[in-house]
């Protein structure tokens, strides 16, 4: 499974990212990869002189790129916005990440970040912090109702240079990704603009359509897809709907391939949800199947749910649920139909009594006795 938020760094690093042959142009030499601060002062102090595959970048794409790395959040977003497949091969080998280039890279250079203007990087660099602010949802909802909702029209968009109107568009996405109930209209506004101008980066198409299917909005999906034939993008999946309406839903597939939307039905006075998904919420179900205290009681009243954005068809999630049938996950239906849950990261566990929290574990490692107390709290542990 694509592991979206195992930690936000690591899902920005991996979103849309596949193992690829090497191949491409040589990169500078490095000794070794570039792994800290000090490396990367070193890099670019004594290594990077002449020419480096960072100066591929725009100036404010390297910029972003080398301080996000730096905040120990690697991202490869402005990877995607610039370059082809074999100059972010080549920028992600010096750090020892070349198998993680994105998978939809430009067939052709385009520094787009050149025409950004210093206030739209200000405004875009505001709301990238707050997509890392811990309440990120209100933070960064805030921060896009104050720096870019007012101007997300068509007329002001024509009068933006093609650098601003990218960020406009990367902004409206940080909005969508945090915030399930907000809705398409900016971001396929910003995409309309981009793709108007012929600047748009394949990334962009797909991480739109991606948020179609996000939504479960298949029918707008449908439309997308059709309106971009030359996008290798993969049809929609066709969901039964088997749910109640009373609860949240989560997608399931059978064994004849099907994917089914069912309701999630646990106990309404003591629910565990736990985000999961990823190898260190693996690491947990494997010690949560061998803890003599912790398995009887996952065993009950828990539900091993992963975020909308993962595949519900991923072979990798079949071998999960056959591997660990005590966290068997299901792929959340809607995210905004689970409104205790704040965060996504995985994993996370949500212990609720009525539907609100009364206790949250984040992570796993050293965590085991937090775990316990939430079972506690829900009277569920003695």
């Amino acid at each position: 499974m694509m592991p979206m938020s195992c930690a936000r760094a690591v899902a920005l690093l991996l979103a849309g990212a596949c193992a690829i042959a090497h191949a491409g142009e040589p990169t500078a030499a490095v000794a070794h990869p570039i792994g800290s601060d000090a490396d990367l002062d070193h890099y670019l102090a004594h290594v990077a002189s002449g020419e480096s595959p960072l100066d591929r970048l725009s100036p404010p794409a390297k910029r972003r790129f080398l301080a996000a790395f730096r905040e120990g959040r690697p991202s490869t977003a402005d990877l995607a916005a610039e370059l082809t497949r074999d100059e972010a091969r080549a920028v992600l080998a010096l750090f020892g990440l070349e198998a993680f280039v994105p998978a939809r890279m430009r067939a052709a250079h385009l520094a787009i970040g050149a025409s950004e203007t210093p206030d739209a990087s200000a405004r875009f660099d505001a709301i990238e912090k707050a997509a890392f602010a811990p309440e990120a949802r209100a933070a960064v909802s805030a921060e896009y109702r104050r720096a870019f909702a007012p101007s997300q029209t068509r007329s002001t968009l024509r009068r933006f240079s093609d650098g601003d109107v990218a960020l406009w568009f990367r902004a409206a996405q940080h909005r969508v990704e945090v915030d399930p109930d907000a809705d398409l209209h900016d971001l396929t506004l910003d995409l309309a603009e981009l793709e108007r101008r012929g600047v748009a980066a394949p990334a962009w198409i797909a991480g739109t359509y991606q948020m179609f299917l996000v939504r479960r909005d298949i029918a707008d999906a449908r439309t997308f897809r059709a309106n971009h034939p030359d996008a290798g993008l993969p049809a929609p999946p066709e969901i039964r709907d088997e749910s109640n309406g009373k609860g949240p839903t989560v997608l399931a597939q059978r064994d004849d391939g099907t994917l089914v939307r069912r309701t999630v039905t646990l106990d309404p006075h003591a629910q565990v949800v736990v985000i999961a998904g990823c190898h260190f919420s693996k690491d947990a179900a494997e010690a949560i199947e061998t803890d003599p205290v912790l398995r009887p009681l996952f065993s009950r009243n828990t539900a091993w749910i992963t975020p909308a954005g993962e595949n519900p068809a991923d072979p990798d999630l079949a071998r999960w649920n056959r591997d660990h049938p005590l966290a068997a996950l299901r792929t959340a239906y809607r995210e905004s139909e689970w409104p205790a849950i704040d965060t996504w990261n995985m994993p996370t566990f949500y212990f609720l009594r009525d539907g609100r929290v009364v206790a949250k574990v984040v992570g796993w490692q050293g965590r085991r006795d937090a775990v316990l107390a939430g079972y506690r709290a829900l009277g569920l542990a003695p």
